[in-house]
C-alpha cells in the first residue's frame, strides 16, 4: 500500500476537521452583510451611497465583536468607525441591540474628587438676582 505525502495526510485532516466542526464558517463578508442589513433597517440612513467594511473582528463563540468603517461613497473623507456586536443564529449573524446607558453613575475609586466640578462646601457659582432699587430699568434690556 503506498502512503499518503505528509501535506496531503494534513490538508485532509484539516478538511475533515473543518467538515465535522459544528461552527459555521466565518467571513468578513457575512459580517458586513449582517450589519448592512442592520442599518437597512434605518429610515434615516442612505445605504447605497455608502460602502460598510469590517475592519477587525473577534469572534467568541456564536458571538462577534467588530469594528467596521462606513464611508460614503461619494466622499472617501465622509467616514466613521462603529463597533457592533453580533449573535450567529441559524439564520446567520444578527447584530445585536445596542444595550441601553446605565443610568445610574459607575462607581469612582476610593479618594476621587468630586465630579460636580466645584470642590465640597464652595458656594454656588450663579447667585440670586438682586432686588433692584424702584424705577430701575429691567436688567434684560425689555421695557417696564
Amino acid at each position: 500500500m503506498r502512503s499518503l505525502h505528509p501535506r496531503v495526510f494534513i490538508t485532509l485532516v484539516s478538511l475533515l476537521g473543518l467538515a465535522c466542526s459544528d461552527e459555521a464558517p466565518r467571513s468578513a463578508a457575512e459580517i458586513e452583510a449582517a450589519v448592512e442589513s442592520y442599518l437597512a433597517e434605518r429610515t434615516d440612513l442612505r445605504l447605497d451611497q455608502m460602502q460598510v467594511k469590517a475592519d477587525r473582528i473577534r469572534y467568541d463563540g456564536d458571538h462577534a465583536t467588530v469594528s467596521v468603517s462606513i464611508v460614503a461613497s461619494d466622499d472617501p473623507k465622509a467616514a466613521m468607525k462603529m463597533l457592533y456586536q453580533l449573535r450567529r443564529d441559524p439564520d446567520g449573524w444578527k447584530v445585536l441591540p445596542p444595550e441601553p446607558a446605565s443610568s445610574s453613575p459607575a462607581a469612582l475609586p476610593p479618594n476621587h474628587p468630586p465630579t460636580s466640578g466645584l470642590p465640597p462646601g464652595h458656594p454656588p457659582t450663579v447667585q440670586p438676582s438682586p432686588e433692584l432699587p424702584p424705577g430701575h430699568p429691567p436688567l434684560d434690556g425689555g421695557q417696564q
